[in-house]
């Protein structure tokens, strides 16, 4: 929207304005083009990134139970789950991972 709204600025201003001179010397040093067709899709690669970030600091205090006081029962396949979360990135273009999980009762840990 800034972008569209600098186009239409500059179509109101007088060629030799020394603003609008100013304002077209930034807009090519900034390639504003690239910014208004890239922004979006960088905002959401972000977007994704922290999202991995906060998952994974959460399964990292799954796994660690560092807001556990006692031992209790625990899903394991969640265990798993949380653990190749954490190291996905690693494993990622490495293997082809298989999950093949059975029952499983709660384990106390």
């Amino acid at each position: 929207q800034l972008v569209d709204a600098y186009r239409l600025v500059t179509l109101r201003c007088a060629p030799d304005d020394s603003a609008l001179l100013e304002a077209n010397r930034l807009a090519g040093e900034f390639d504003l083009e690239y910014v208004r067709d890239d922004a979006p899709v960088l905002l959401a690669e972000s977007t994704c990134g922290l999202d991995r970030i906060r998952r994974i600091v959460s399964d990292l205090k799954d796994f660690s139970h560092v807001d556990a006081v006692v031992w209790e029962p625990f899903d394991l396949h969640a265990c798993l789950e949380s653990t190749l979360n954490v190291v996905w990135n690693e494993l990622k273009y490495k293997v082809t991972l298989v999950k093949e999980y059975g029952d499983l009762p709660a384990i106390t840990g």
